[in-house]
């Protein structure tokens, strides 16, 4: 039982660990839109007006940022300005550091199982209260 435990929270730390997120402003922010963000990225939009967007982006140049707004059959192409944007806060997905996490989390977990069954055989051997 205390292996479930383990499992659940160790995937709960490898999903959230697996991406980043940060703020840029347009305009502010040290290097171009274009060098910040990634065609892919999740991104969450905050206009001038007040607005806020959230989007996968699919295409940038040096005055728009252009992507797709909500998912399967209410799926839409948007396009904002950057001159109407306040801040993009984006997520990317790292790929090295999920498998990273992934791998630690097996490596834990079979750790554990094998240290359960170690001290399951030693107890058999030791007291004889193994089942024949």
């Amino acid at each position: 039982m205390n292996l479930i435990g383990v499992a659940i929270c160790s995937v709960s730390l490898a999903v959230g660990g697996c991406s980043t997120t940060r703020v840029i402003t347009p305009g502010v922010a040290p290097g171009s839109v274009q060098e910040q963000l990634h065609v892919g990225d999740q991104a969450r939009i905050r206009l001038k007006s007040g607005e806020t967007r959230k989007l996968k982006i699919t295409s940038l140049d040096d005055q728009t940022i252009m992507g797709q707004e909500g998912r399967g059959s209410s799926a839409g192409s948007v396009q904002f300005a950057l001159a109407d944007v306040q801040s993009v806060e984006y997520r990317r997905v790292s790929g090295l550091r999920t498998l990273g996490l992934v791998l630690g989390a097996v490596a834990i977990m079979v750790t554990l199982v094998r240290v359960a069954l170690e001290s399951a055989l030693d107890d058999c051997v030791f007291t004889d209260s193994c089942s024949h």
